[in-house]
C-alpha cells in the first residue's frame, strides 16, 4: 500500500481530480481478491485543524499535504480514542495525566480506515469536530490551568 505523504504528494504534483488507490491483499485466494482498485474523489476534501483555544477550520488537500509535510519530521501521532481519526501535532505537545494523553495546542486530523490515512469529506470533518469539541477540558497542575483535548 502506497503511505500517505507519497499518496498525497503524487495528487498534489499532478493535479488530479481523483486518484486511484491500488492495495494488495497477498492472502488472497483469487487474483481478483488479491487487488483492490479504488476511486477517492477529491473535490472537497482536506484535513480539519483544531486548537485548544476553539478555533477550528477546514484544509483543502494541498494545504494538508503542506502541514503534513511541515510536521513530517518532528510530528507525534495519536489516535483519537476509539474513533476513525487520528491526530497529528508537533512533539511535546502531549501531556500524560494518570495514564490518559491530553493534547495542549492545535493539531490536524485525518481519518483512518483500512486502507490507511485518507483525506476528510464534509461529514468526517462535521464528525471529527463534534468528537473533538466532546474531549476538550481544563485542568490544572502545579498551579498552571491547561486547556486540552482528551486523546486516549
Amino acid at each position: 500500500m502506497v503511505n500517505v505523504m507519497t499518496r498525497f504528494m503524487w495528487i498534489k504534483e499532478e493535479k488530479k481530480v481523483e486518484a486511484y488507490i491500488i492495495d494488495f491483499n497477498p492472502y488472497s485466494k483469487t487474483i481478483e481478491g488479491m487487488i483492490n482498485v479504488r476511486a477517492i474523489n477529491l473535490d472537497n476534501v482536506g484535513a480539519l485543524v483544531i486548537g485548544t483555544n476553539r478555533e477550528a477550520r477546514k484544509t483543502d488537500l494541498e494545504e494538508t499535504v503542506d502541514i503534513l509535510e511541515n510536521l513530517q519530521n518532528h510530528m507525534d501521532c495519536e489516535r483519537i480514542g476509539k474513533t476513525d481519526f487520528a491526530a497529528f501535532f508537533p512533539k511535546g505537545r502531549e501531556v500524560d495525566v494518570q495514564g490518559d494523553k491530553y493534547l495542549v495546542g492545535s493539531m490536524i486530523v485525518l481519518k483512518v480506515t483500512e486502507y490507511g490515512l485518507e483525506p476528510l469529506d464534509e461529514d468526517d470533518y462535521k464528525l471529527a469536530k463534534n468528537e473533538l469539541e466532546s474531549r476538550r477540558i481544563s485542568f490544572s497542575e502545579n498551579g498552571k490551568k491547561y486547556v486540552t483535548f482528551k486523546l486516549s
